[in-house]
């Protein structure tokens, strides 16, 4: 871990950088001016992919050219495994750590499940012998905790010392996206511009 500077929007700020010596998946675009990494995790269940723009440009910091034309079929096309190079990677990237917490009553009415959130209707009887259960909160959390230890990476830099390697310095705002490696299944989606903004 170092402490190393981070271009945001309006300037610089400190951050811890955590530093990986790995082979991992990367991709650079043109158009969009884009890298795209995929740092494997969980025994390579899961990974990590982080989507930045390869230089901050004017008043901008880029990223917000990338989130507009980040369609759907957009995504799918930058992101297909197929297209990504597995390749030597000297990365720097930002620890951090967030959660987000929703309160679901009301995208759950929305979806149109209106007995359940009521008390006066709800029929529960086929979970419990209880009678009168109805949901008064659906709360959902998540969270992500980014750092040396929680990635695969971390431990293929104990293991050997690799040649000839790209170097990528995450050192500007980007998003990330952790997704099941069989599936490709998006489990989180979230944008980090700096230390304390980073949302879902």
């Amino acid at each position: 871990m170092q402490i190393c500077l981070f271009y945001t929007k309006t300037g610089t700020k400190p951050v811890p950088m955590m530093k990986l010596e790995t082979r991992l998946g990367i991709r650079t675009m043109k158009d969009p001016n884009l890298t795209i990494l995929d740092i494997p995790f969980a025994g390579k269940q899961m990974s990590m992919l982080i989507i930045m723009p390869k230089i901050i440009e004017d008043d901008s910091t880029g990223l917000e050219k990338i989130e507009k034309e980040m369609t759907t079929e957009n995504f799918v096309n930058w992101t297909n495994p197929s297209m990504m190079a597995n390749s030597k990677v000297k990365l720097s990237l930002p620890m951090f750590r967030i959660t987000s917490t929703l309160n679901l009553k009301g995208s759950l009415n929305a979806l149109g499940i209106h007995d359940a959130v009521n008390k006066e209707v709800a029929d529960f009887s086929g979970m419990s012998e209880k009678k009168g259960l109805s949901l008064s909160e659906a709360i959902f959390q998540a969270g992500i905790d980014i750092d040396e230890d929680g990635t695969e990476a971390a431990d293929e830099i104990r293991e050997r010392v690799l040649m000839s390697k790209t170097e990528c310095n995450v050192d500007h705002p980007f998003l990330f996206i952790v997704k099941h490696t069989k599936t490709q299944g998006i489990l989180l989606f979230g944008k980090y511009t700096g230390p304390p903004t980073v949302s879902f």
